[in-house]
């Protein structure tokens, strides 16, 4: 199979994924609650909830409504915030950079603690530094990151005084969230690593590599990274795609910062089904899209996943 024939293949399977989003979406906003009793209350007029019913289209038969809604995304009109009343994805588009500062930043992170702990342990599997290597990725994977969030901003920033409390701006506002987002990560990739390395550790090419003289830097370097590339490369894309999609809400609220998921917060505070609905779309689109493009990397790094 050529790579163009697995990219038309996987990108055929986002757009019946984003597809299925979308009808699940608009079956639930118009199952589950009504935006006119949002939008105008308990006490309103009948005349009134005909009138805003009529000027959001909710009159017209479920079919046409759901075109105009399907034709509304594909154009990007994903509705008015009942909330602000401004548009929706504008709102979105606008949290999008601090939402990529923090998940690159933190995915980065996570990459080099897990990917270190994951090689200290991997190459002397059973050892001392291989149980602290697989205790301290279990204890990064169990902290609650909200509860790790709170304890940080006391101990570094209100005791300390070393870095902000809170906000969003400068290097210095980083820090903090994305240092404690990271942790669950790459505790996720230190396990994923170390048995990625264990099992390369058992293969003949090693014990061919130390026998012409390799040091174990260089056997690594020229070996072992390559291996284990397809399955690091898959934790750590999806972990970026979930952080830039809204993942870390909680602690996005924690530190103030003004991203994606600090925004589904608000909406849900709110109770801005507009915003909500069209943040699920907008975080299933990246999330489908980022997915082709990892795949497309794992196929370029190993030809064997497309053959």
């Amino acid at each position: 199979m050529s790579l163009l024939t697995y990219f038309l293949r996987r990108t055929g399977r986002a757009v019946v994924v984003v597809f299925g989003l979308v009808v699940v979406t608009f079956v639930l906003t118009r199952a589950v609650t009504d935006p006119v009793n949002l939008i105008l209350g308990v006490g309103s007029t009948a005349e009134q909830r005909a009138a805003l019913r009529a000027q959001l289209g909710l009159d017209q038969p479920i079919p046409e409504q759901f075109v105009d809604y399907v034709v509304g995304v594909v154009q990007g009109d994903l509705g008015v915030s009942l909330w602000q009343n401004v548009p929706a994805l504008p709102l979105i588009v606008e949290r999008m950079p601090a939402s990529l500062a923090l998940a690159g930043a933190a995915t980065a992170l996570a990459l080099v603690i897990g990917l270190t702990l994951g090689l200290l342990g991997g190459l002397k599997p059973g050892s001392r530094i291989d149980r602290l290597s697989i205790a301290l990725s279990a204890l990064a994977v169990a902290i609650p990151d909200f509860w790790l969030g709170i304890v940080v901003i006391i101990i570094f920033a209100v005791e300390l005084g070393w870095l902000p409390t809170a906000g969003y701006g400068g290097i210095e506002h980083l820090i903090l969230p994305a240092a404690t987002l990271s942790l669950r990560p790459a505790g996720r990739l230190a396990q994923v690593a170390r048995d990625a390395v264990t099992d390369e550790m058992t293969k003949q090419y090693i014990v061919a590599a130390r026998a012409r003289g390799l040091t174990t830097p260089q056997y690594v370097v020229r070996h072992i990274f390559k291996n284990i590339a397809v399955p690091v490369t898959t934790i750590a894309g999806f972990d970026f795609l979930l952080l830039f999609a809204g993942y870390g809400a909680s602690l996005e609220v924690v530190f103030g910062w003004p991203g994606i998921g600090r925004l589904a917060v608000d909406a849900v505070i709110r109770e801005d089904v507009v915003l909500m609905t069209a943040l699920v779309v907008v975080t299933g689109l990246i999330v489908s899209v980022g997915n082709i493009l990892l795949d497309m990397l794992h196929a370029t790094i190993d030809r064997r996943i497309v053959d």
